[in-house]
């Protein structure tokens, strides 16, 4: 109940669903603890365009591939002991942030994953930052 859970999403209508499912899992489900609960808040969004001034977490699954020279923006969204979970090149991979600007790789297997999606703007453009509270 004290954590904090986002979940980014691209698409509106993938946000509307899990929302949708969320208030069906409290309402319906038997194994519900609203004290051990940490309830994700929903937003939408790139999750490549993350407001800088964002929190850093315990833990982060990525559900699309990361290419890699979005590696290390990725990586430092964890906190100091935290786990990151991502497909990259072709790797499902296990990263943990050891100290300020050190982390420890390792593959878990090899996975095929549609690739993030990089926000397409006109020269110039600044993009749409996604705010997490």
């Amino acid at each position: 109940p004290f954590g904090v859970n986002h979940g980014v999403e691209l698409h509106k209508d993938v946000v509307e669903y899990a929302r949708e499912k969320l208030d069906d899992f409290i309402k319906n489900s038997d194994s519900f603890d609203k004290f051990e609960f940490c309830e994700p808040v929903f937003v939408v969004g790139n999750c490549l365009e993350i407001s800088t001034d964002s929190h850093q977490y315990d833990r982060i699954y990525c559900g699309a591939g990361v290419q890699k020279d979005h590696e290390n923006y990725m990586k430092v969204l964890l906190k100091i002991g935290g786990i990151l979970v991502m497909p990259i090149e072709d790797q499902l991979t296990q990263i943990t942030r050891t100290g300020q600007c050190t982390w420890e790789s390792k593959n878990i297997l090899a996975v095929s994953f549609a690739p993030l999606v990089q926000q397409s703007r006109a020269d110039g453009e600044k993009p749409d930052t996604v705010q997490l509270r």
